[in-house]
């Protein structure tokens, strides 16, 4: 679509300054950060004792498919990441300063990951966590850790399982700025190729008999999961469009939006049918249908985004929300601890039978120490330096 000149532009978005949103913060997508770094935990602290058992239906339903709590952190990354670009580009400005941005995403991740290796070299010089893979570690294996070389090719598997989401996201950080010169009614459908071309990578590796450790690190690594990003990405270059015409949905249409996304983004697991399981999650498969899994998720993610960031809706009492505001702003602390506290604690209460035996206690005691943890994290360590970095949000 072809844009107007400027003069001829109904209902511009407003700014205080040239340049700058009118809105670069949503507690709403701040809470939903919040609940997705609880829903990984919950399907972490669900797998490590056992699947838990004799637990109701919905709510281990709710856990086993925390993983999704990724494919939110990834297309809400995009969606947020891509804002200032994408109204640059709207209104034929110069986007936002590269080294600014390139400083705010390497201090937004790598002081408190670097931190987190020094801790699980510690846990593997006291014999913690006999087994994990950082109970061994080799100097090419840290190296290959402190640049981000984790499940790419030669194979290097991640310390801590949940890094290997750390080189996604931080290839996605390098990415964006190239990637941003697609946000224009022009060249927007772009985007749509990149993500065909990201679903196809997935599909040829998936075709090229690889062992199932390969396709699992694989698969998921970029470009395998760009697709997610670049959805993302579309969901903020359509909210600005919408926005600048003013038409974003009305409350009506946009609660609508939050509760179908909602609902089939809660549904998708059913597909495992049509593999002869009773859920499916989203495990690299070469089923035709499920191998677009967190493609489904993607989308029903970025509607929901749109939606919820175009004003008051259904959630909003729930997403802002105290608590989810403070789990919000310590999430990523949340994600990187979780896992080696849950590792500890389990071995303290006497191994798997006892963390599924006791899982409540499990699971509260990991719950509360994470938080703990990410808490200091975010105060004594992240905050700090995100502050003197120019950063005045969590992401």
């Amino acid at each position: 679509m072809k844009s107007q000149p400027n003069k001829k532009r109904a209902n511009p978005i407003p700014a205080e300054k040239p340049g700058l949103s009118v809105q670069n913060v949503w507690p709403s997508l701040t809470g939903i950060r919040g609940l997705a770094a609880l829903w990984v935990l919950l399907l972490h602290a669900f797998l490590m004792a056992g699947k838990a058992g004799d637990m109701p239906a919905p709510i281990e339903w709710l856990m086993a498919m925390g993983g999704t709590g990724v494919d939110v952190f990834f297309t809400l990354s995009a969606f947020l990441l891509a804002m200032p670009f994408a109204e640059a580009a709207r209104r034929k400005e110069a986007f936002p300063n590269l080294f600014s941005y390139a400083r705010k995403r390497f201090f937004r991740i790598i002081p408190a990951y670097y931190f987190q290796i020094i801790f699980v070299l510690v846990l593997a010089l006291l014999g913690v966590g006999a087994g994990m893979p950082w109970s061994a570690p080799t100097p090419g294996g840290v190296f290959a850790h402190s640049v981000l070389w984790i499940n790419a090719w030669p194979l290097v598997p991640a310390y801590v399982p949940t890094w290997w989401t750390l080189p996604v996201e931080f290839g996605f950080y390098m990415l964006l700025p190239w990637l941003a010169i697609f946000l224009t009614d022009r060249r927007w459908y772009w985007l749509l190729l990149g993500i065909a071309l990201s679903l196809l990578y997935r599909h040829v590796l998936m075709q090229s008999g690889l062992t199932r450790a390969e396709e699992v690190y694989w698969v998921d690594h970029l470009p395998g999961r760009l697709f997610q990003f670049l959805i993302g990405m579309l969901a903020a270059f359509f909210f600005v469009r919408f926005r600048f015409h003013d038409r974003l949905p009305k409350e009506r249409p946009r609660n609508l939006m939050v509760f179908f996304s909602t609902i089939v983004l809660l549904s998708l697991p059913s597909l495992g049918w049509l593999q002869g399981s009773d859920a499916y999650h989203g495990a690299p498969t070469t089923q035709p249908v499920l191998a677009y899994w967190h493609l489904y998720a993607s989308v029903c993610i970025a509607i929901m985004l749109l939606a919820i960031a175009s004003g008051k809706n259904l959630l909003d009492s729930i997403l802002q929300s105290s608590v989810l505001q403070w789990l919000g702003r310590i999430s990523y602390g949340v994600y990187l601890w979780h896992y080696p506290v849950m590792v500890i604690v389990r071995e303290n209460m006497g191994g798997i039978d006892a963390a599924r035996s006791q899982f409540i206690a499990f699971f509260v005691v990991s719950f509360v120490v994470s938080i703990t943890l990410a808490f200091l994290s975010w105060h004594w360590l992240e905050a700090p330096i995100l502050r003197r970095a120019g950063s005045s949000s969590g992401l």
